[in-house]
């Protein structure tokens, strides 16, 4: 698929951002139907097989979704009416300024195959605006990978930025793309120099520690 981010404009940046969030929003909607339905069952069984303990844990698990899904999809709402609250638009000005320096960097592209666009100033995802980060707002990034019985799937790039926001950058697998996220990590040390590197637990203490408040 072919991206053309060089006649970027705001529009198109809050319309995918809406449409973004209103996708979360009915997908948190089905997820907590699919919880009510799991809530019914266990409810059930516990009237028909008594398995008292089963259900309190299956209940209380059910909560936790609840509480999770209801959170994310009260925020979904509010970035699909008012994109303004958006928190990308807060870090980095008005969506017309984002798409300049989008439409900028993308004549300078370090790498734009797969679901992600790394130019020489920053990080995206294609077409999740949201996930915008200019590398000199790095705080912390490290490589991901999961795997399904010892077999890896996937592969990630998780980045960190200063204002406490994490985001995982599809990448393709492979000791070409392996070396590919290796170069892309020097280039960010070079325009951040607090940028810390690899998953440890006192990297993500230091990336938690350094976060800075949103501008008002």
């Amino acid at each position: 698929m072919a991206y053309h981010y060089n006649s970027l404009t705001g529009d198109i940046i809050v319309r995918k951002i809406q449409k973004k969030n209103k996708r979360n929003a009915l997908l948190c909607i089905l997820g907590l139907a699919a919880v009510a339905g799991l809530a019914v069952f266990l409810l059930y069984m516990t009237a028909t097989e008594h398995k008292y303990l089963y259900a309190i844990g299956g209940l209380l698990l059910c909560a936790l979704f609840v509480y999770v899904l209801i959170t994310t999809m009260r925020k979904a709402i509010s970035i699909w009416k008012d994109p303004s609250r958006a928190r990308v638009f807060r870090k980095y000005g008005t969506p017309d300024q984002i798409a300049e320096t989008i439409a900028a960097g993308a004549d300078n592209v370090l790498l734009g195959s797969g679901k992600a666009l790394i130019t020489e100033s920053f990080i995206m995802k294609h077409n999740d605006f949201e996930s915008f980060i200019p590398f000199t707002d790095v705080l912390l990034c490290y490589r991901k990978e999961s795997s399904t019985n010892g077999i890896p799937t996937a592969v990630y790039f998780v980045v960190h930025d200063v204002y406490g926001d994490s985001f995982e950058y599809p990448f393709k697998m492979g000791k070409k793309h392996k070396e590919e996220m290796v170069d892309i990590m020097k280039h960010i040390s070079e325009l951040a120099p607090q940028a810390a590197f690899g998953y440890s637990g006192q990297n993500l203490n230091y990336a938690k520690t350094h976060t800075k408040p949103l501008p008002q």
